[in-house]
């Protein structure tokens, strides 16, 4: 099996990290595996800002904590009422992928990007996962007017992604496969 086809079947979702910090080529590597996902006629519609602050990554969890509680969302709701909770998984590091707003398939080209940093992370020997819940808290009048200005963002982009990565602790999760979702017409 190539090495890329290894990548992908043995990435997987972490939601468990040491505190040590990730070394800065890698981040490097990381967000330039990013750079390099496909966009829709290459507009590249996306800006990663890399956060290692963990009071400001506590802040901005806490506030997606209360967002979550209040959304009436029986998954958000579960997630967040755990004890200790913490949206970024309590990862030193955090990427965060804003969308442009004004360009067509932003969304997608933005998943792509995230992907791209998750499997390279993986390859990297470092664990990773991609959150979008999270960013329900960016819309927060506390979040606009405390927190969003550190982003340092064009006006015509917002916050929409995440990647929480560093050292993974604990075991390796089994992915839960799904069958019959291949159909084939020839």
């Amino acid at each position: 099996m190539n090495e890329t086809i290894k990548a992908i079947k043995g990435r997987r979702s972490v939601r468990s990290f040491n505190t040590r910090q990730i070394l800065d080529n890698d981040i490097e590597d990381i967000l330039m595996a990013g750079t390099y996902a496909p966009s829709a006629f290459n507009n590249q519609p996306w800006k990663f800002t890399v956060i290692q602050d963990k009071k400001f990554l506590d802040q901005i969890s806490e506030i997606c904590v209360d967002v979550m509680l209040k959304s009436g969302n029986s998954i958000l709701v579960e997630a967040a009422s755990q004890p200790n909770f913490n949206c970024f998984y309590n990862a030193p590091t955090v990427v965060i992928v804003s969308i442009d707003k004004e360009v067509p398939c932003s969304i997608v080209d933005c998943a792509l990007a995230v992907q791209n940093m998750c499997l390279a992370a993986h390859s990297l020997g470092l664990g990773s996962v991609f959150l979008g819940g999270f960013a329900a808290a960016f819309y927060e009048e506390k979040f606009i007017k405390d927190f969003l200005g550190k982003l340092n963002l064009p006006e015509n982009y917002q916050p929409f992604f995440a990647v929480s990565l560093g050292y993974k602790t604990g075991e390796t999760p089994e992915p839960p496969r799904k069958e019959d979702v291949i159909n084939y017409i020839k």
